[in-house]
């Protein structure tokens, strides 16, 4: 079997010598763990980069984007049995998260251009919650000021979880920048990579040392970790370690050079489709904030989007869905009576639909001419059939 020509990977498919002499550097330094010294260490200097990138006060590196998201629940308080409000259509770890500190997830519609239908998102604050966790989709950085109005208006925490979407941007600002903590995950699928890892982003001093400390089992570090000092907690082991980090640093490098290719690919199977037939199911158009990770298109059913995958299989092409469904239709959550009819709301219909109908093909920094043309051929077959 031939392997696909676009697969979803993307930072992963960009390592080449300079990340292969960095993570030498870390090895033969013997240095391995972030505090092996009195020294700023390299995990340090990621977090340096990850600031002046962002333009964020604080970074913390993490050992994956799921260990992130529990560190920035943790950071803004949570305890058990908190509501935490959180998108219907995403990873089972947004959820997951939210559920290993105890606290309910309560599922929120999803939308187009917020990532959380606002009406519905309103109608749960007001029966209370601790926090609300938007997820941006892939590439995509949701418009989220209205969401955070409504953190303003009820004086609630915001969350962002950007693990799909770091480098995209809405209205020039950064996801992740928005709320009180931001997220990013370095999983292999992400923009940049090193196999796990994870980051979080704050400009609050008091969540960053919160974070901090708890994601070092909740100790308070000069060079020894110590639970005696003002600050310590119980906490867990989420570190990042100096050979992720050395690896991060090269990666976030070569994140603007990456999404310009990335978009330019976008523009040149923009440039050879039937754009005017399919203009109003892409929900990710170019624009000056674009990533280009992929074209997602909002099919008009579920058969429809079935044909488009199965085509696409048979050029060696992937088309795919992102989630085949909301993450409250999992069994695990069945089993623990944490679907919107246990949690006394209506279900999230249009995340339910869309789980259907939504599909994704990605476009790496890694395509040739051919394989552009390949996929605007496809696209094109697949206007022209009706799929979509």
């Amino acid at each position: 079997m031939e392997e696909i020509i676009n697969p979803n990977e993307y930072g992963g498919l960009m390592i080449d010598n300079q990340e292969v002499e960095a993570v030498k550097q870390v090895i033969l330094n013997e240095k391995i763990f972030r505090y092996a010294t009195g020294e700023e260490s390299c995990t340090d200097l990621f977090e340096k980069d990850i600031c002046d990138k962002f333009g964020v006060q604080y970074a913390l590196g993490v050992n994956s984007g799921t260990s992130a998201l529990k560190v920035a629940l943790k950071a803004i308080g949570v305890q058990p049995k908190d509501r935490i409000l959180i998108s219907s259509y995403t990873f089972l770890a947004t959820a997951t998260a939210v559920i290993a500190l105890g606290a309910i997830p309560i599922p929120i519609d999803f939308d187009l251009n917020y990532g959380l239908n606002l009406k519905d998102l309103e109608n749960e604050i007001k029966k209370g919650c601790k926090a609300i966790i938007v997820v941006h989709l892939q590439g995509k950085c949701f418009d989220i000021r209205p969401i955070i109005k409504l953190k303003e208006k009820y004086g609630i925490s915001v969350i962002e979880d950007a693990c799909q979407a770091m480098g995209t941007k809405n209205k020039g600002k950064f996801s992740g920048t928005f709320g009180d903590l931001g997220v990013f995950s370095f999983q292999q699928n992400k923009p940049i990579t090193c196999g796990e890892g994870g980051v979080i982003v704050t400009n609050s001093k008091e969540y960053y040392n919160i974070a901090r400390n708890y994601a070092d089992m909740g100790s308070v570090r000069d060079y020894y970790p110590s639970w005696d000092k003002e600050g310590a907690l119980i906490g867990d082991n989420y570190r990042m370690n100096n050979i992720q980090s050395a690896i991060l640093r090269v990666q976030l490098s070569k994140i603007n050079k990456m999404q310009e290719v990335q978009i330019k690919n976008k523009e040149y199977i923009f440039k050879r489709i039937k754009i005017d037939e399919v203009k109003e199911k892409i929900i990710n158009k170019i624009s000056d904030d674009d990533t280009g990770i992929n074209i997602l298109f909002l099919t008009s059913s579920k058969e429809k989007a079935d044909i488009c995958i199965k085509e696409a299989k048979d050029c060696n092409i992937e088309i795919r869905r992102l989630w085949n469904k909301p993450y409250y239709l999992h069994q695990v959550m069945k089993n623990e009576k944490l679907t919107p009819q246990d949690l006394n709301k209506d279900a999230c219909t249009f995340a339910e639909t869309i789980a259907n109908n939504l599909i994704s093909i990605s476009l790496p920094p890694t395509l040739k001419n051919d394989d552009l043309e390949s996929i605007s051929k496809l696209i094109n077959q697949l206007i022209e059939e009706g799929s979509l």
